[in-house]
């Protein structure tokens, strides 16, 4: 019986996963957890796998994301119809060792054993890969599957580099490239006319291709010019951050651009606020926009107005639900256990699943039950306000999708593969489906197309974001514009520039140029070593002029024209010429005949002479080469011609790269000229190889028939191909048709193939060979070679530590300093002669340990020893050393500056003592004084007939009940206690409707008094006495009076202290217990006023030349106004101001009553007392 060939993986991975059976299955690639352990490396047994920690639970959220995605996609009858989706996602631990492992089991699988049969077909383990978030790891995964042409499609790696289709031909991200991200930002710049900007970027892949492509991009748009170009340390070095601000500070640049890790950022925060450099334009990347550390109010003053470039965000109708149904019980099957959904449930819920760890229920630990309800765990993970990496990864999940259904509706017939075929399921290739995903385009359901360039780059959209600094000391991060690109308008900015928020006194956009554009009259002229944007305004020389703003060149004027004095335009000249009759022409007329006597004397020795030869020594015109007209000419300098040739060649000095120092191609080229006299170049290390020019000139491939190298070299060589006969039936190479003679031979043969004198990339060939063959050698030399790796093996363990040490005399001896039992290593660190020359140990550490107040944050794609330091957030402390995470302060505390400990948070009030409480009750009081002076005006007028005219005794209950409302806003102001929450708003209930009752009960009079003139409403008046009015007024009044009563009784305001405010501050106010009894104070007050403002509209028009029912009108439409806007202020303010906002309505429309109905009268009664008077008055 036969046995069917098979082999064996090499070696299986543990990772962390998430899987789903279907008919096709697609991988992913996603950041699930921060950190990661390596291994014991030593190789002195089989490694044993990474372990990874500190779970990340938005990395979670975007591989539910892709979960999500397909789940929609399988119940799309209209997409994939019959073909079930599903997914194998696995996490890569921000390490990029991990990430390589899980894309070679997505694209090989993990079985331990592959069973070969003869057809070899099917569907592969993965048909394209969503991810990784990473640049670094992007291109060294897409490198390897590249090449076997998987499609890859990334949802966050932005590196420009992956654009290459040469070296990355599959693939593909839904995230824009940092290319275009550069070039909206020149398109910012552009928009805003900002031409000088400083450049800050980080020392990683990330931030070095932003740099280079920034000045590539500003160079061909000539949009601007750097300032400075800076490259942000990878750990906290303060001494070059301090060189680096510095270099800000001097710099006149106004406008600072950030590509950079928020950790980068943060120690450059650190060090702007020590040198408190202010007055700066910041505008991040995408990589720091969200970054909410950088967000706080003792950054504000500095990052407040920053323009940011972020992630395009999107809404996904139906994630929230499907994030709910997340439960360990679900059928997310992963080998050796590692399920992400019972870690995500584990860190959810700080428990463990059965079998916990050892002694975790000894410590108090709970265990799982997979039944917990995540409905009652507040967590970021359900927070879908800002969905931006989640949408990309939703794209790229449908991307995959409807290339795989344009596939699979192939018409045979009609394919794009060879023979007009199709692709079938059954014998799906990856490879197939990068064509279709090359061409895919459709539109989200939040209406963004999605295609992919002829780079693999989705079509580029940004939003564009704003810092705003709110007054209460808040941040918000709003949407102020947008910049994309379409197939059709190409890249496109737009702004809404009313509300960018901007960080200056001018609350305008600032100006960053070098230099001010040069006014006409002027041009530009460079200045030396600086950028083109610096330059100086150079006045136009005489005779010249520019019309232009920044013009480059000075224009001649005309030739019968000059420049005028501001050398802005040209006028004509005046006409001048030099005569004859001048002395200075008879002079000169003079000399020319002189001259021209002296010539023509000249002339005739030199003619008499002719046969004398002439020989020069400084005349260098070629023209005198002519042997034809200058038979008897020498020169002992040379021609001009070949001073040309030297100049073109001299002063030129090449130093070559290993690249071409050693070309013989180039080398023969230049040394048709003289510049390859004096190259300096670096070179390989060349040496000489005994024997091997033999082993090269004996080669045949008659010798070697298998050798298709050989083979190859002989087609080359010598034009001939070693025919069927000679070569056990290899068939004849199409490129050439002469078969060998046999007498071929490389003795004769020097080209550079047989060159043995520049043997330097071959030596490291050889070097390496020879390294391996060692390593091997002792390897097999061991003397139990058999148990290499057994503990008891000498060639496993050394038993003793013995450094070199160097002895006085110079010599080196060795001496023990420790030895090794098992794993316990001891040391006598004072028989160590370290090599700094110190007797300290060395330190070697990745990053230094975080100090408190800070926490650990792993670098991503770093090791876990390789971290920065993050300030704790507001709210949080941590007071150990290498915390990994900060504590949340108690509700009645706030951490301190240092970020170490919680102390008691303050408390605050609308006091007497600080400014906006003096300011309010300044204004109280002024307005009681100025009551009370109407007040004594009308007293001492109270016989005139303005005073009496309107019922004075309404009037002064009016006056009285106006300074009420002054007096009640003081009562607002200071310490809240029980009686004064208590008083404080019956007072104002009550002061305000007895004011509005007395101008309600004023207008009812005038319109009355008016009715009854008319025939048959002579008793009309009978109704409105004075006895009637004051028991009006009385009447709306005591209504206030019992609702108040009845809402302190059952449930009056209390003082509360307000923890929902963050900050070091908790603010005391009085708590609305009852907000219906609140409502029905100010809704009575409403009432009142509305009825009394509808019953002066009607009455306005009345035949009176001074009509009271007017100036109600106005005094009640400024009291609803104020009240109306005081209801959504009120509600929207903060802390203490809430009771600002309520004085500064009360004060306002207090005001407003006492100015529109009194200050009239008073002009009147006081400046124009000729209208004082009852005919006057009554005049119609």
């Amino acid at each position: 019986m036969g046995v069917s060939p098979s082999c064996n993986l090499q070696g299986q991975f543990h990772l962390n996963g998430m899987h789903k059976t279907g008919d096709v299955v697609l991988g992913g690639l996603f950041e699930v957890h921060f950190f990661s352990v390596f291994p014991d490396l030593s190789f002195t047994s089989q490694p044993q796998q990474l372990t990874c920690h500190g779970f990340d639970v938005l990395g979670f959220r975007q591989a539910q994301t892709m979960a999500f995605a397909i789940d929609e996609i399988n119940r799309n009858y209209d997409l994939l119809p019959n073909v079930t989706l599903g997914y194998s996602l696995y996490d890569n631990c921000v390490e990029l060792g991990v990430a390589f492992r899980a894309a070679l089991s997505l694209v090989s699988g993990q079985e331990k054993q592959f069973v070969l049969d003869d057809t070899c077909v099917g569907i592969p383990p993965v048909l394209g890969i969503v991810g990784d978030s990473s640049s670094t790891n992007s291109i060294a995964i897409s490198n390897v599957l590249g090449l076997y042409r998987v499609p890859m499609v990334s949802y966050f790696a932005t590196c420009s580099c992956l654009s290459d289709r040469q070296m990355f031909p599959s693939f593909f991200r839904t995230i824009p490239s940092d290319a275009f991200q550069v070039r909206a930002m020149l398109q910012i710049l552009k928009h805003f006319s900002w031409t000088w900007a400083g450049l800050l970027v980080s020392d990683d892949d990330y931030g070095l291709h932003a740099a280079r492509s920034f000045q590539v991009d500003l160079a061909e748009t000539g949009a601007g010019c750097l300032a400075y170009l800076e490259v942000l340390p990878k750990s906290n070095n303060p001494a070059e951050f301090r060189r680096i601000v510095n270099v800000m500070r001097k710099s006149t640049a106004r406008v600072v651009i950030v590509f950079a890790q928020e950790s980068r950022v943060i120690h450059l925060m650190e060090e702007v606020i020590r040198q408190n450099v202010t007055g700066l334009q910041w505008m991040a990347s995408e990589a720091w926009t969200a970054a909410t550390v950088l967000q706080t109010p003792r950054l504000m003053p500095y990052l407040g107005g920053t323009l940011c470039i972020s992630i395009r965000r999107g809404e996904l109708p139906g994630l929230s639900d499907f994030l709910l149904q997340t439960s360990p019980a679900q059928d997310f099957n992963t080998s050796y256990g590692n399920n992400m959904v019972r870690q995500f449930w584990e860190h959810t819920f700080q428990c463990k699943f059965a079998p916990p760890p050892v002694g975790w229920v000894e410590t108090g630990g709970t265990l799982c039950t997979g039944k917990e309800d995540l409905v009652k765990v507040e967590t970021e993970f359900f927070d879908l306000s800002n969905l931006r990496a989640e949408y990309n990864v939703y794209k790229a999940v449908y991307a995959l999708a409807y290339a795989l259904n344009n596939m699979l509706r192939c018409e045979p017939g009609n394919g794009p593969f060879r023979g007009n075929s199709c692709a079938s399921l059954q014998r799906l290739e990856p490879w197939q489906l990068v064509h279709y995903l090359q061409k895919v385009n459709f539109t989200t359901s939040f209406g963004d197309q999605v295609s992919f360039d002829k780079n693999g780059d989705a079509l580029p959209i940004y939003d564009i974001m704003n810092w705003l600094w709110l007054p209460d000391g808040r941040t918000k991060v709003q949407t102020v514009g947008e910049v994309k690109k379409s197939a059709f308008k190409g890249e496109e900015l737009r702004l809404d520039e009313d509300k960018i928020f901007w960080n200056f006194e001018s609350k305008k956009p600032p100006r960053s140029v070098c230099s001010e554009k040069c006014p006409p009259g002027t041009r530009r002229a460079r200045r030396k070593g600086e950028p083109e944007c610096c330059f100086d305004c150079i006045l136009c020389s005489e005779g010249q002029f520019s019309n232009e703003t920044d013009s480059m060149e000075c224009t001649s004027c005309p030739e019968d024209f000059w420049s005028s004095p501001q050398r802005d335009h040209c006028v004509p000249k005046k006409t001048e010429f030099l005569s004859y009759h001048e002395p200075l022409g008879i002079c000169l007329t003079t000399a020319s005949l002189l001259g021209k006597f002296i010539c023509a004397a000249v002339l005739g020795i030199f003619i008499y002479h002719r046969k004398t030869p002439i020989v020069s020594y400084s005349a260098s015109c070629p023209c005198l080469s002519d042997r034809h007209k200058f038979p008897i000419f020498f020169r002992t300098t040379p021609s001009d011609v070949y001073q040309v040739l030297e100049e073109e060649i001299q002063g030129k000095q090449f130093l070559a790269s290993e690249a071409w120092s050693t070309s013989d191609e180039l080398l023969e080229n230049l040394a048709l000229t003289n510049l390859a006299n004096g190259v300096v170049g670096v070179a390989i290390r060349s040496s000489a190889m005994p024997g091997f020019g033999n082993y090269v000139r004996k080669l045949n491939p008659y010798d070697r028939p298998d050798d298709v190298l050989i083979r190859e070299y002989w087609e080359e060589q010598f034009g001939c191909s070693p025919g069927t006969t000679q070569l056990h039936g290899s068939p004849l190479s199409s490129n050439s048709s002469t078969l060998p003679s046999g007498t071929e031979s490389l003795e004769e043969v020097h080209n550079h193939f047989t060159d043995m004198s520049q043997l330097r990339w071959t030596y490291n060939v050889y070097l390496a060979v020879y390294a391996a063959a060692h390593a091997l050698h002792s390897l097999l030399s061991c003397p139990n070679r058999d148990s290499p790796t057994n503990n008891s093996s000498t060639c496993s363990f050394a038993k003793h530590i013995k450094p070199r040490e160097k002895t006085p005399e110079g010599s080196l001896k060795l001496v023990l300093v420790g030895h090794v039992d098992e794993s316990k290593v001891q040391l006598s660190e004072s028989a160590i002669q370290w090599n700094t020359g110190s007797n300290e140990v060395p330190v070697s550490v990745c990053s230094k340990s975080c100090p408190p107040g800070t926490r650990k944050a792993n670098r991503k794609g770093e090791p876990v020893c390789c971290f920065d330091c993050i300030p704790c957030g507001e709210g949080e402390i941590s007071n150990i050393t290498g915390s990994l995470h900060c504590e949340h302060c108690p509700s009645e505390f706030w951490p301190n500056a240092a970020r170490t400990v919680c102390i008691r948070r303050q408390i605050d009030f609308l006091s007497f003592n600080e400014k906006l409480g003096i300011t309010l009750t300044t204004v109280a009081v002024s307005g009681v004084i100025v009551t009370t002076a109407v007040f004594v005006v009308f007293l001492y007028y109270r016989q005139t007939p303005m005073v009496r005219a309107n019922n004075s005794e309404l009037s002064f209950l009016l006056l009285l009940s106006l300074k009420l409302c002054f007096l009640c806003s003081l009562v607002f102001i200071g310490r809240p206690s029980v009686w004064s929450c208590r008083f404080q708003q019956a007072a104002f209930g009550i002061s305000f409707v007895l004011s509005v009752s007395c101008l309600l009960v004023k207008t009812m009079v005038v319109l009355a008094a008016f009715r009854s003139a008319r025939p048959g409403a002579a008793a009309l008046m009978k109704w409105f006495g004075p006895g009637l009015q004051r028991g009006s007024v009385c009447l709306f009044t005591s209504v206030q009076i019992i609702i108040c009563i009845i809402w302190l009784s059952l449930s009056p305001p209390v003082p509360h202290r307000d923890l929902g405010i963050q900050g070091s501050k908790v603010t005391l106010k009085c708590a609305m217990a009852s907000v219906v009894g609140f409502s029905l104070v100010l809704g009575y007050i409403g009432l009142l006023a509305c009825s009394c403002l509808l019953l002066a509209f009607l009455a306005r028009k009345l035949p009176d030349n001074f009509n009271e029912a007017k100036l109600i009108t106005f005094s009640m439409l400024i009291f609803c106004a104020v009240w109306v806007a005081f209801v959504p202020a009120y509600v929207s303010s903060p802390g203490k101001y809430v009771v600002a906002v309520e004085v500064f309505a009360i004060l306002a429309s207090s005001y407003g009553l006492l100015f529109c109905i009194f200050a009239p009268k008073c002009f009147i009664i006081l400046f124009r007392p000729e209208k004082n008077t009852k005919k006057h008055l009554m005049a119609r």
